[in-house]
């Protein structure tokens, strides 16, 4: 009995570190100059809902420093808006992880239209931090779950200094 159940837990880990490995690959082909664009950003918050991954996978697997920090942004974000983690719990685990001091830096900017239907940055805006302190703030999730609007654009980046350091590989062990 216990064989078999020691058996479907490591198939259902396997199967979703497959799953996994396959969304870090897209949002990777996803990210311009290390930009994640709001519509992608959204569109990998759906995507991990369709993959139906626990709470506890999130924790396991996104936030983890050896991750991007759109990665476990994009897990923060999942947590709290789809699975309805509450913050303070959200921010307890990406603490335990390790990545709660890890900075985003969210650049928004309005557009103006002008000659021949060509946009012209009008007005630009930065904010800049950590995902300890996204999971607390009601206001910076709202924003990243509105995303784009017609005339404003919404850019998820990193720090320059952490930009060498991430890469989305990902490796698991059940050992």
């Amino acid at each position: 009995m216990l064989l078999g159940w020691k058996a479907q837990y490591i198939k259902r880990h396997v199967e979703m570190a497959s799953k996994i490995s396959g969304f870090l690959a897209i949002i990777d082909t996803w990210m311009i100059k290390k930009y994640l664009c709001a519509s992608r950003f959204l569109e990998a918050i759906n995507l991990l809902n369709s993959m139906e991954l626990s709470y506890g996978d999130v924790c396991w697997v996104l936030f983890s420093t050896k991750l991007s920090v759109h990665a476990n942004l994009i897990g923060l974000q999942y947590s709290i808006i789809f699975l309805g983690v509450v913050s303070k719990d959200v921010k307890e685990a990406v603490v335990s992880r390790g990545v709660a001091e890890r900075q985003v830096r969210l650049k928004w900017f309005a557009k103006s239209k002008y000659f021949d239907q060509l946009y012209v940055e009008e007005q630009r805006c930065y904010l800049t931090c950590s995902l300890g302190k996204i999971a607390m703030d009601k206001e910076v999730v709202a924003l990243l779950n509105r995303g784009p609007t017609r005339n404003v654009r919404l850019r998820i980046g990193t720090l320059p200094d952490q930009e060498r350091k991430e890469t989305n590989k990902l490796s698991i062990s059940l050992a």
